[in-house]
């Protein structure tokens, strides 16, 4: 993230009049969470002419750092608009998102000068070179999941994240969303499914992935000793949920439902497995059909 107290070597626009007498730079956020994702609205405030002009002129653009410690994401985003909106899709980020701002010198400067320089900068002038940051905004913190209770599907516990290093598929409980490593090849198939009309073909990958670690992860959740560490997570929210109103529907105890995990996954993601078979089945007598 941006650092206000870098080691620069020019005078720094912030949200309090440090390096100049008056001037500062401010910036404001919102959130809305909806059933994609999050969208983050910012707005920003330069209160000095010359740095607005500059901006206006195309020099100097504002630079937005996203970054989803958990999730393993970071991206920066630029802009002159002096308010800015950003989508993070559900797959992108986890629990929590952190957002940096600063004024970003896009093409060289020559004899930058403020009037509202402080004393010890007054009638100096400085060459800001591209990339060189020239204002700061302290970066905010905010919780996505904070509010976040029961999840209406289970197929939406489930995050995907693309690793270029491994060869199998692993999972992580220890997030509000349960955090699914795919090497890319298999990752790049994924998205590949996800976006083609014949959405078969992502029935049956779904399958082959998220039953096997459901059924995993409810296992599991009879070995949770220290339930607390995750009672607060919206997965496991989601998933005693689930399994209370089928415990009063059907009369099969949760304690049960654990027990028989691999029956319990099939129906928690809606008999996914027996649907692809028979997605597989008749694909495989069109096929026959036409030779």
């Amino acid at each position: 993230m941006f650092k206000i107290n870098g080691n620069y070597s020019h005078p720094i626009l912030t949200y309090e009049p440090i390096d100049y007498k008056k001037s500062t730079f401010m910036v404001e956020y919102s959130h809305k969470a909806v059933k994609t994702g999050h969208y983050f609205k910012i707005k920003f405030d330069v209160f000095n002419e010359e740095i607005k002009h500059i901006i206006d002129s195309k020099l100097v653009c504002f630079s937005i750092q996203v970054e989803s410690s958990k999730a393993f994401y970071r991206k920066n985003f630029e802009t002159y608009d002096y308010e800015y909106e950003i989508f993070l899709s559900n797959n992108e980020v986890i629990d929590m998102v952190e957002i940096g701002t600063a004024l970003l010198v896009k093409e060289s400067i020559k004899a930058f000068k403020s009037e509202d320089f402080v004393d010890d900068f007054e009638d100096m002038t400085f060459d800001l070179k591209k990339n060189e940051v020239i204002g700061v905004y302290p970066s905010i913190k905010k919780d996505i999941y904070s509010k976040q209770e029961v999840l209406k599907e289970v197929s939406s516990i489930f995050t995907i994240i693309e690793d270029e290093e491994v060869n199998s598929i692993s999972y992580d409980t220890s997030n509000n969303k349960i955090k699914v490593t795919l090497p890319k090849d298999v990752s790049d198939y994924y998205k590949k499914c996800k976006n083609n009309d014949k959405k078969y073909n992502l029935q049956i990958i779904n399958a082959i992935i998220f039953v096997p670690i459901l059924t995993g992860v409810i296992s599991d959740m009879l070995n949770f000793e220290e339930v607390d560490n995750y009672s607060s997570f919206a997965w496991y929210k989601t998933l005693i949920s689930k399994m209370e109103k089928y415990e009063r529907e059907a009369g099969v105890s949760v304690e049960k439902q654990k027990d028989d995990a691999f029956e319990t996954a099939q129906r928690l993601m809606k008999n996914i497995n027996i649907e692809s078979i028979k997605t597989f089945v008749r694909i495989n007598e069109e096929s026959a059909e036409e030779e």
